[in-house]
């Protein structure tokens, strides 16, 4: 189910830290070896409930909160996650 609801290859932003770090997760098995290690923990926990949408270009969203955002992509008729940013300090 993973793999039908990714884009792949998907993209996580790590700015929080120091640095900024981007990880591509290339496939399925990739990202969930990622969501076990705790990977994104951060990135569905206490949100705050107030969201924005923007849009870049047709077919691309980009839901953000405070401090995370999720960017989606119309994938032959389907939302599908493209990728994950975490700016948690």
């Amino acid at each position: 189910m993973l793999g039908s609801q990714v884009i792949y290859p998907m993209a996580f932003v790590d700015t929080g830290t120091d640095r900024m770090r981007t990880m591509r997760y290339k496939d399925a098995a990739a990202l969930r070896k990622a969501c076990k290690g705790g990977k994104f923990s951060s990135l569905f926990t206490g949100t705050s409930g107030t969201y924005r949408v923007t849009s870049d270009a047709p077919g691309k969203v980009t839901m953000r909160e405070d401090v995370l955002a999720w960017q989606l992509a119309l994938d032959g008729g389907q939302w599908k996650l493209a990728g994950l940013e975490d700016d948690t300090p």
